[in-house]
């Protein structure tokens, strides 16, 4: 009788013999190490960038493959994101970015918005709290 090898990865049990590795962690899941940051500069064309830690932070770079649900092409300078810091080699390196929030783009001077105020239409009373 030929005996079928498996593991169970979430609990790292080893069943015939086979070793296996325990599944990575979700990028979803928020742990404790977790800080709120800023995107500073961006180049999309090297594939990385760097942020802000809070006010006042220390800068931290962060490479495309390490942003959350393939997100890099979102970001813009201004964006908010949380992250996870690890020590890197020229410095702290993010090992996690995922994005929180994309900043509205300013008009240029001379520009005019898509709508005045007198031309958004009103919401609906269905809409409205109550």
């Amino acid at each position: 009788m030929r005996q079928t090898s498996f593991c169970l990865a979430s609990t790292g049990m080893v069943v015939a013999g086979q070793r296996c590795m325990a599944k990575k962690k979700s990028k979803r899941q928020q742990t404790s190490n977790q800080r709120r940051g800023i995107v500073t500069n961006l180049y999309p064309d090297e594939n990385y960038g760097f942020l802000s830690a809070g006010e006042g932070g220390h800068e931290v770079r962060f490479a495309a493959d390490v942003v959350a649900r393939d997100e890099f092409d979102e970001l813009r300078v201004g964006s908010e994101v949380v992250f996870e810091e690890a020590p890197g080699t020229d410095g702290p390196d993010a090992i996690l970015v995922d994005l929180v929030s994309i900043p509205y783009p300013a008009f240029e001077e001379g520009e005019e918005p898509m709508a005045s105020e007198d031309e958004v239409p009103e919401m609906p009373d269905t809409w409205q709290e109550k």
